[in-house]
């Protein structure tokens, strides 16, 4: 069984059904000196990350290394050998504790989350919440990469990748929800694009019967994105139907939104999620 941690510099303790997966930036940073630990940095930009990251984190650009470039989808998830090469590069070992920041918003550190639970990746995961940008609210320490040659002296790690089947599903799949069943499809896009305003791929739209909510709404809004309360989120989901009950099958253009939906929901104790990878690219 995965678990995630995640940073929040929030006012009161958080009260999610998982808020292991939830970690304030001191929780992460006590987390990160415990033994068989790896921090990952999931930002845009190596260049950003040269300039001043967590100590200690090493730089992997989760939505670029793990497209399947032979895919005709966007960001569709690389295969199974691949992502087990790429985590056994990072030094990802099948009991590691693995810590992982982005910039704030979650989008990077949710898909690289997503891509370890489907995988089967059976240690610890924990997420900073507020990403870099909590941290540096902090006011906690960062490093600097020199400028000179780079190299990392990682030891390669053991870790298994194993498909978990109920973690994600095809277009088929989602062509045979039934309307009124216990599984629900929900779009977690903007509201232009799912009413055909913003169009992004062959047609506009949205598959029938999905609820909306666009992903970032479970943020709160400033300089740093923190999560909402429990209480918050409960009832944006529950105003649209989307509850612990249901199986959910989230979705945006290409799944990387629609992996934060999936950190969300696991997040808020929803145990059936499974993700339609292809999402509207591909529909």
């Amino acid at each position: 069984m995965l678990f995630v941690l995640m940073s929040a510099c929030t006012p009161a303790d958080p009260t999610y059904p998982n808020a292991s997966l939830l970690l304030s930036t001191d929780d992460f940073e006590a987390q990160k000196s415990l033994p068989n630990t790896i921090v990952i940095d999931t930002r845009l930009s190596f260049e950003e990350f040269k300039e001043a990251h967590i100590p200690g984190a090493i730089y992997f650009h989760s939505r670029r290394d793990m497209e399947d470039k032979e895919n005709p989808v966007r960001y569709f998830m690389i295969q199974a050998d691949e992502f087990e090469s790429k985590m056994q590069a990072l030094g990802i070992n099948s009991d590691s504790n693995v810590l992982i920041y982005d910039e704030g918003d979650g989008l990077g550190a949710a898909r690289l989350f997503y891509g370890l639970e489907y995988y089967g990746f059976e240690g610890r995961i924990a997420l900073l919440n507020g990403g870099f940008a909590g941290w540096n609210t902090s006011e906690k320490p960062t490093s600097v990469l020199d400028e000179e040659p780079i190299s990392f002296e990682v030891t390669a790690g053991n870790f298994t990748a194993r498909v978990q089947e109920d973690r994600q599903c095809d277009i088929a799949y989602v062509r045979g929800v039934e309307p009124g069943s216990n599984r629900i499809i929900f779009d977690v896009r903007s509201a232009d694009e799912y009413n055909g305003i913003d169009v992004r791929a062959a047609e506009g739209g949205h598959i029938e019967g999905a609820v909306n909510l666009e992903w970032s709404s479970v943020l709160v809004d400033g300089d740093v994105p923190y999560y909402r309360s429990f209480e918050e989120i409960t009832e944006m989901y529950a105003a649209l139907g989307v509850t612990p009950d249901k199986e959910v099958i989230p979705h945006c253009h290409t799944n990387v939104r629609g992996s934060h939906a999936y950190f969300s929901l696991r997040l808020m104790g929803y145990d059936s999620v499974r993700p339609y990878e292809g999402s509207w690219e591909e529909f």
